[in-house]
């Protein structure tokens, strides 16, 4: 079971990287387009700064689920780094088994709001807002997803 999760963990860890550059790159385009149209043509893109802000808080919750998996995100160490370590190991799991509440929590509410805008459409684009408000619940099941990986494999980054 462990070696599942594990795989399985791993598996959306690699997508949501390959994802994230490829949302970041439209965001950077779509930065690039609304600055030229803007300032070099006087006539500002209607869609540009929308689809950008999509793609931000797509990048932004994806890298925030695969900094549980890698251990990525900024903590304080101090007193950590001066327990022995079995009791270290304690507190890790004990982080680790708070974000994966925090995860199933994220998810949850996160589906309520999808659920609350359906039908929604952004302004400019015109696209369903659920594809905004996805962010949340998608994010929250990989964070559970990559917590549990790590809790049952040791506590350690995979």
């Amino acid at each position: 079971m462990t070696r599942i999760l594990e795989a399985v963990s791993h598996l959306f860890a690699r997508l949501t990287q390959w994802l994230t550059v490829a949302m970041a790159a439209v965001m950077v385009v779509c930065l690039l387009l609304q600055i030229f149209f803007r300032y070099a043509l006087s006539s500002p893109l209607t869609w540009t700064e929308e689809l950008a802000v999509l793609m931000f808080a797509w990048v932004i919750m994806l890298m925030g689920s695969l900094g549980v998996r890698e251990d990525f995100h900024v903590r304080l160490t101090l007193l950590l780094d001066r327990l022995p370590e079995s009791p270290r190991l304690w507190v890790e799991r004990a982080t680790l088994a708070a974000i994966l509440v925090f995860g199933v929590l994220l998810a949850v509410a996160g589906y309520d709001y999808v659920e609350g805008t359906l039908g929604v459409v952004s302004a400019a684009i015109g696209f369903p807002i659920e594809a905004l408000h996805l962010a949340a619940p998608v994010c929250g099941v990989l964070i559970v997803l990559h917590a549990a990986a790590r809790l049952l494999g040791g506590g350690r980054p995979a």
